[in-house]
């Protein structure tokens, strides 16, 4: 393999059997330079913008990148280590934990849209969990735009991938996953394991196809399992210190190996070594060779891929015995600034006796354990519980059902990155941005609601919609509570500001009222219509950038395959909806005389069957509809990207997340 070695060296096998039990080679970037300049360049940007000084990919053997991805193009160093060191940045404020922490960070989160939060007694709120400061979400944005900058093709996919990586956050704790393999799959995905795949593809200058991913990814999963599993060995002494006192949940195996088995950290530790993480490094390894030994003529970008992910692995767990995330953070606790540092014990326990119950009592906490399922559980007040008062006026929880099911599904992040950008650039009050923020997400979340039952849609992101969960008119009524919130936001405001909310609601009426005619009566409007409906609908506010993502989701509707995971196949068809391609569809194709007779069956039927949606499908095709709507999108995304740098130049600085947010709406 030799020649897919051109930016990195080999380190002596015996150094590294004496330190680092696994079977494969390790090699190490040759351009250190570049790797810790980036981190320098780095640790300034976040410092500057407000962040605190954290441990990183940095080791004494070298970072995190040169000894896992040690084969990186030089070119690509820059980004793909400024990544890596935001991904550490943002994981919490004590900073030291690994990258599956992140499914409890806070400032991970909050790079999705602004939301509300509900509590149980009906009150309404901004959610507080926006630890990025504006300053922070730029440099975020900068460096998730320089992927799409540097190579498109490559870059892409890896902001999929976080995307992906961030909506599964919240998900299952691991108290709930009873099985070991139920267990490992849930920390396979939240350690980020696919995401990075896609950084190697990125990193090496692999072409990587969504089937070629598929086709070889249970063997890169054995792999990457056990780099997650021999990173737990490494980071359990920082996590079971400082997870028990913040309140988190220690994702690592050695934590589930003592709390199923009642073991010894010793005993943990010995077991997830040698029946854990050994065989998935065996089972890596024989995978791997029997792909190579199949398709090394027919499939050498495979063969190559696969061998970077086991430098991967092989640097990843060298990396870990050194790293001063997990070596160094005893004596890095004293140089970090906030309460957060105020009242953490930092203790030691002897590994070869210490079973859960020692650290509870070393960390001073109470312990109490649930007699359903025997889990162990905190009692520090930190949970607390709501209690109704006999003869209390009616509270707002029936009401707030449907919006609070809709708040839990993903979101494409639009509006929240729409505000921080537009933030950036203007000084705005903070009690004005809570209030605009407020007043968008209610609009937007009651649009949704009655959007899913004006179209009938079943799905929303992929769940149930909400009418179907509670009925139409439960929802229907919750939709109105959002409206009414709403106007309570803008009431306190200038006369002028009133005037202006008033105007543009009316205007999201009438452009919604023309979508439903069109849609119930059968009538093709002009692409003129579709332009002026848009407009409405979005209130006349950066309507480029709205007629851009609309015509983009009539599109992704009738193409993405992930679209019709969360909505169903071709969506728009079955609601009968006149999209951007529809349009073109009727207006251009000879049959259209059947396409409007398929489109009035539906009417009477509800619904359009498969064989009909394929039919339509086809005829769009053959008009080349879908290739027009390509087109347009093409064009609008490079009117987007010039007039956001004329309206850099009139600013005086670049707004990186509208250029994130772009790169974005262009993935189609």
């Amino acid at each position: 393999m030799d020649s897919c070695h051109h930016h990195s060296d080999l380190l002596d096998a015996e150094t590294v059997a004496k330190t680092c039990p696994t079977k494969l080679a390790v090699r190490r970037s040759r351009y250190h330079q570049i790797h810790d300049a980036a981190i320098e360049e780095f640790s300034q940007q976040w410092e500057a913008a407000g962040g605190n000084r954290f441990l990183g990919l940095q080791s004494p053997q070298g970072s995190l990148i040169a000894l896992g991805l040690p084969e990186c193009v030089p070119d690509r160093i820059r980004v793909v280590t400024r990544m890596s060191e935001l991904l550490f940045g943002v994981d919490g404020e004590l900073a030291v934990f690994p990258l599956r922490s992140l499914v409890q960070s806070v400032a991970f989160r909050s790079l999705e849209p602004h939301g509300l939060q509900y509590s149980p007694s009906g009150t309404a709120s901004i959610n507080p969990q926006d630890d990025l400061n504006i300053a922070q979400k730029q440099l975020y944005s900068e460096i998730m735009a320089d992927f799409v900058a540097i190579d498109p093709v490559r870059g892409r996919p890896v902001l999929q991938a976080i995307d992906q990586h961030r909506q599964g956050f919240g998900g299952t704790l691991t108290d709930d996953l009873e099985s070991w393999d139920n267990w490992l799959q849930f920390r396979y995905q939240d350690g980020g394991c696919d995401l990075y795949l896609r950084v190697l593809a990125f990193a090496c200058e692999l072409d990587i196809s969504d089937a070629d991913f598929r086709s070889v990814h249970d063997i890169a999963r054995a792999g990457m399992a056990a780099t997650t599993l021999s990173n737990d060995i490494y980071s359990f002494d920082v996590e079971s210190v400082l997870e028990i006192q913040t309140g988190g949940n220690i994702n690592n195996g050695v934590w589930y190996l003592m709390k199923a088995l009642d073991l010894t950290v010793k005993e943990a530790k010995h077991i997830l070594l040698t029946e854990k993480i050994t065989p998935l490094e065996a089972e890596f390894i024989r995978g791997k060779a029997e792909f190579v030994q199949n398709n090394r003529l027919s499939a050498p970008n495979l063969v190559r891929f696969l061998h970077q992910v086991e430098l991967m692995v092989s640097g990843n767990w060298y990396w870990g015995r050194f790293a001063n995330r997990y070596n160094r953070w005893r004596e890095a606790m004293s140089h970090f600034g906030g309460v957060h540092v105020s009242g953490i014990r930092i203790f030691t326990v002897d590994e070869a006796t210490a079973k859960c119950s020692a650290f509870y009592d070393a960390a001073g906490q109470t312990v109490v354990q649930s007699k359903e399922n025997g889990a162990l559980s905190l009692q520090n007040g930190r949970v607390e519980t709501h209690e109704e008062t006999p003869g209390a006026k009616l509270d707002r929880t029936i009401v707030l059902g449907p919006i609070q099911y809709l708040q839990m599904l993903p979101s494409k992040n639009i509006r929240g990155l729409l505000i921080d950008a537009l933030r950036s650039w203007l000084t705005v009050p903070e009690e004005a941005l809570q209030c605009l923020q407020k007043v968008a997400s209610h609009l937007h979340n009651a649009s949704l609601l009655l959007d899913d039952i004006e179209d009938d849609s079943p799905l929303r992101r992929g769940k149930p919609s909400a009418h179907r969960v509670f009925g139409r008119s439960q929802t229907i009524n919750s939709a109105n509570f959002l409206y009414l919130m709403a106007v309570e936001e803008v009431f306190f405001l200038s006369d002028e500001s009133r005037r202006i909310f008033t105007d543009e609601l009316r205007n999201l009426h009438v452009g919604q009222s023309y979508d439903l005619y069109w849609t119930q009566t059968n009538h093709c409007p002009s692409f003129s219509e579709y332009y002026d409906m848009v407009r409405l609908n979005l209130c006349d506010f950066l309507t480029v950038l709205g007629q851009f993502f609309q015509i983009r989701d009539d599109y992704i509707n009738l193409t993405s395959d992930k679209y019709e995971k969360q909505k169903g196949i071709a969506e728009d068809l079955d609601e009968g909806k006149r999209s951007f391609p529809l349009i073109h569809l009727l207006t251009n194709s000879p049959d259209r005389a059947m396409m409007e007779s398929i489109l009035q069956q539906r009417w009477q039927e509800g619904s359009m069957s498969a064989d009909l949606k394929e039919l339509v499908l086809e005829k769009m095709e053959e008009a080349g509809s879908l290739a027009y709507t390509k087109r347009i999108l093409d064009s609008f995304s490079d009117r987007a990207r010039t007039l956001l740098a004329g309206l850099e130049e009139q600013a005086g600085s670049n707004n990186y997340i509208l250029r994130y947010l772009i790169e974005r709406l262009a993935d189609y």
